[in-house]
């Protein structure tokens, strides 16, 4: 009867260090699959993370090359150096006010340029889409412009220009000359797609049906 209960005995602790070491074997294999799982989403994120640098930076090279030279936030000083030419060569009042008006014009178009755009901007850096260039010139345009339009003010004052009904204020009678051909630009492109839907709808008027059989 004791030679039975130890037979049953010996049995069960085999029975038990077989689970046991399955078991460990189990969790191993778990340890070492979790493992690869790992090695392997961290490769994916690695790759991900490059190729999606890639991508922008490509975004950044056209941007640079076609896209930055196009947008200028800050003043074109050769129009203060056709100004000064001009004083310096004796141009006569009435020429010194018009080139005036011009510098007075391009800072108002800058500035509504820098209102419209800024939030777009600043968020472009933010994310890193704002190419460096573009940056720099729209951080530096307000400070130029600032300076500009002082010294579009003092020449304007020591010349004694008057603008009509604006009298001596010349950034209100820029600003009217500015809002007056944005109105215009505008109508001339409704005016243009008019045309175009109109153009458009009688080719297709004019496309021949399908023949009955």
């Amino acid at each position: 009867m004791n030679y039975t209960n130890d037979t049953q005995s010996m049995k069960v602790a085999s029975f038990q260090e077989n689970v046991i070491t399955t078991g460990s074997n189990v969790s191993v294999i778990l340890m070492i699959m979790l493992f690869g799982l790992f090695i392997v989403q961290s490769a994916r994120k690695i790759f991900d993370h490059y190729t999606s640098q890639r991508k922008l930076n490509d975004v950044q090279d056209i941007w640079e090359s076609t896209i930055a030279p196009l947008i200028t936030y800050d003043i074109d000083p050769t129009k203060r150096s056709n100004y000064e030419d001009k004083q310096r060569n004796g141009a006569s009042l009435t020429e010194l006010k018009l080139y005036l008006l011009q510098r007075a014009v391009e800072c108002v178009e800058k500035m509504i340029l820098i209102q419209r755009d800024g939030r777009d901007i600043r968020k472009s850096q933010r994310t890193g889409l704002c190419p460096q260039s573009v940056w720099q010139d729209f951080v530096s345009a307000p400070q130029n412009i600032d300076q500009e339009s002082k010294l579009i003010q003092n020449e304007n004052q020591n010349n004694g220009f008057e603008w009509g009904k604006h009298k001596s204020d010349i950034f209100s009678k820029a600003a009217e000359l500015v809002r007056t051909r944005n109105l215009r630009n505008q109508q001339q492109a409704r005016t243009q797609q008019t045309r175009t839907q109109t153009v458009s709808r009688s080719n297709q008027r004019s496309k021949p049906g399908r023949k009955r059989r």
